[in-house]
């Protein structure tokens, strides 16, 4: 697994131009970068919350190139021992909102894995969603 090569805080109010996306916007900014301490499992409303590493969970928005369009909101968690790989969550009729995989559950969704598989976090994956721009 590969670490992350630079501070988790020192990520906040990054800004990314333009240019760097490579899709036509109007650049991106970082509004806040937290590292969250590892968890390990508990058992709440008879419902068991898999264990969840350590991670970075960076919040922003990406400026379209309308300026008259909402920005599009997006959350990325980035595992401190990544696997290299990552997945994206949300769609599937839930647009307009960060996806609740990435605040609450850390689980692909409902439809996709049993309730008891590991997180996608909990495997070493960058986990990524956005509300598309729908607010």
């Amino acid at each position: 697994m590969a670490k992350n090569a630079v501070p988790c805080a020192s990520l906040g109010g990054m800004t990314i131009p333009a240019g760097s996306i490579g899709l036509p916007t109007s650049g991106a900014t970082i509004a806040a970068a937290e590292l969250v301490t590892a968890s390990g499992m508990a058992v709440a409303d008879s419902r068991a919350v898999l264990a969840i590493p350590e991670y970075c969970k960076v919040t922003g928005s990406i400026a379209p190139v309308d300026p008259k369009a909402p920005p599009i909101n997006f959350q990325v968690n980035l595992p401190s021992s990544w696997n290299r790989k990552i997945a994206q969550m949300g769609g599937s009729g839930n647009n307009g909102v960060i996806p609740v995989a990435l605040t609450t559950g850390m689980q692909w969704g409902p439809e996709s894995i049993p309730p008891n598989a590991p997180y996608a976090l909990s495997r070493g994956f960058v986990t990524y969603g956005s509300d598309s721009g729908h607010q």
